[in-house]
């Protein structure tokens, strides 16, 4: 066989190679661009918080995870969240979709949010139910503007907005209606 064919049949095997590697690399750019700055995304996630001391402040379940660099901006789905204080539960969250801006500074909840809030003191549960929650984690107060329903032991509440310390246990409810049961009496 020739030389020159011998290098012809090379140059053209390193040119296709070459024209692969290049066309392989720009359509993943392409996908990040039509993806919206998607940068990684995971399933079935579990996350552990704690502080400087090594105490448990937060666990967190997920089915998805997606996160946008240049937005800063994460999105989770099927949200579970419990909040400890003193090692104990103290609130758990619920949502279909959760958004978190700013380093996790301010986490939005849509979609069938419940937020059940356990006292230690006197061992009684609040359960709230709306369709969208915001959150600030290292405060720990929720709002929302969106209808809301409260469940206690003392009986329901249905509220129009709502503005909650979860640490304090101090609620401020707008547009108020309020069913309470009778005292039972013997």
């Amino acid at each position: 066989m020739d030389t020159r064919l011998l290098y012809l049949i090379a140059l053209i095997v390193v040119s296709l190679s070459g024209w692969y590697y290049w066309h392989s690399g720009k359509q993943a750019r392409l996908h990040t661009e039509h993806s919206n700055g998607l940068d990684y995304s995971a399933r079935e996630i579990a996350l552990l918080q704690t502080n400087e001391q090594g105490h448990i402040q937060a666990t967190t379940t997920a089915q998805e995870l997606r996160h946008f660099g240049q937005r800063d901006l994460t999105e989770l789905d099927r949200v579970n969240s419990t909040w400890y204080q003193a090692g104990q539960p103290m609130a758990k969250l619920t949502a279909d979709h959760a958004y978190l801006r700013d380093q996790a500074e301010t986490v939005q909840l849509v979609g069938h949010v419940q937020v059940r809030h356990s006292r230690q003191t006197d061992a009684s549960e609040t359960l709230l139910k709306t369709a969208q929650l915001t959150g600030y984690p290292k405060t720990r107060i929720i709002t929302t503007d969106h209808p809301v329903e409260i469940h206690n032991s003392q009986g329901h509440m249905f509220a129009q907005g709502l503005e909650a310390n979860l640490d304090a246990g101090d609620y401020q409810l707008s547009r108020i209606r309020i069913q309470y049961a009778p005292a039972h009496r013997p």
